[in-house]
């Protein structure tokens, strides 16, 4: 088993997409605020754990995958493998929101 903590990171986009290969092991997936808190409903145990080998998997909590309520915000990632290997990460636009401009 592993864990892979992010540095902390604003994104702007509603669906984390991994490329990994979980085949036999999972992924799990966690989301941090700026203090370091899970972020409720982005915790690990909400987390649908990846179990495949694909370019494009997309991360659900609770069978959601709309991100919109951590994005544009610090936040960090933590990824929970166990016997699995992620090659990459990021954040995909797939639905239009309004993002708020802070001044």
């Amino acid at each position: 088993e592993a864990t892979l903590t992010t540095k902390p990171m604003v994104f702007l986009g509603d669906t984390l997409v991994i490329n990994a290969n979980a085949e036999g092991g999972s992924i799990t997936v966690e989301a941090h605020d700026g203090e370091g808190e899970v972020i409720a409903g982005f915790s690990r145990e909400d987390c649908d754990p990846v179990v495949s080998d694909s370019v494009r998997q997309i991360i659900h909590w609770k069978g959601m995958s709309d991100c919109q309520l951590i994005q544009a915000r610090p936040i960090k990632l933590r990824f929970h493998m166990k016997k699995a290997k992620l090659y990459s990460f990021e954040f995909r636009p797939r639905h239009n929101h309004y993002i708020q401009s802070y001044k």
